[in-house]
C-alpha cells in the first residue's frame, strides 16, 4: 500500500467544514473523532487474475486487517446526524496460492476510503447509551493488491465507489466526550485493479467487515 494521496484528504477537509460549520449543528452537536480498530476479509476469497507473470486465478485467506482514520459529524436533529471520514484499513495475506501452486505468504489488501454516511440514534439526546444504525457512499480513492516474493512487490490497483451499513452504540462520556463501537461492512464488488508495471489486471470483491473503536470530541 502507497503513500496517502494528498488531494482526496484536502477534499475530506472540506467535506468535513461543511459538515462542521452547517447551520443546523449547534453548540456540542458538532464531534471531532479518531477511528480504529480491526476485521476482517472473506477467506477463501477469488482473485481473477490476468497477468503474465502469474498462472491463473489466486485462493486468498487473509490475517487480521487493521484500520485507521479521522471522522467529523454533525447532529442536524437530536436523532440524525452526517458523517465525514477518511479511513486506511489492511489486510496481510496469510497465503494466495495460484493455479499453478505458487503460494505468497507476503502482500496485502489494502484501501484508503473516503466516504460520507448519516447516522440514526435511538433514545433520547440526554441518554449517556444510545444504539445507532447508519449507511454510506464510500469513494474508495485507492484500494491495491500487493503480492511480495524476494524483495520484489507486484502491485494492482485503482479507485472505485463502495456502499456501506453500520450498527453501534455510543456512549456520552461528560459533556465534551464520546466513545463509539460500531460494526461495519463496505462493500465493493468486481473491482479491477490494474498492474503498476505492465499490462495485468486483478478482479475482485473487496469486502471487509470491521469492528471500529471511535473517541471524539464534542464541540
Amino acid at each position: 500500500m502507497h503513500a496517502f494521496k494528498i488531494p482526496p484528504f484536502s477534499a475530506a477537509l472540506a467535506l468535513s467544514g461543511a459538515l462542521l460549520l452547517g447551520p443546523s449543528a449547534g453548540a456540542d452537536d458538532r464531534y471531532l473523532k479518531a477511528v480504529f480498530g480491526a476485521g476482517s476479509l472473506d477467506d477463501g476469497g477469488r482473485l481473477a487474475v490476468d497477468d503474465p507473470r502469474f498462472v491463473g486465478d489466486a485462493e486468498a485467506d487473509y490475517g487480521t486487517g487493521f484500520a485507521s482514520g479521522l471522522a467529523f459529524g454533525a447532529h442536524l436533529s437530536p436523532r440524525w446526524v452526517v458523517e465525514g471520514e477518511y479511513l486506511y484499513r489492511t489486510s496481510d495475506f496469510d497465503r494466495a496460492v495460484f493455479a499453478d501452486g505458487e503460494t505468497f505468504e507476503d502482500g496485502n489488501y489494502a484501501s484508503v476510503v473516503l466516504s460520507g454516511s448519516v447516522y440514526y440514534l435511538f433514545g433520547d439526546d440526554d441518554d449517556r447509551l444510545r444504539p445507532y444504525v447508519g449507511a454510506g457512499l464510500g469513494w474508495i480513492q485507492e484500494v491495491d493488491v500487493d503480492f511480495e516474493r524476494g524483495g520484489e512487490e507486484i502491485s494492482f490497483e485503482t479507485d472505485d465507489f463502495g456502499v456501506q451499513g453500520m450498527v453501534g452504540l455510543r456512549w456520552r462520556l461528560g459533556e465534551k466526550f464520546l466513545l463509539d463501537l460500531q460494526g461495519r461492512w463496505l462493500s465493493a464488488s468486481d473491482i479491477t485493479m490494474e498492474a503498476e508495471e505492465g499490462d495485468g489486471r486483478v478482479i475482485a470483491d473487496y469486502e471487509p467487515l470491521d469492528l471500529l473503536v471511535g473517541i471524539g470530541w464534542r464541540f
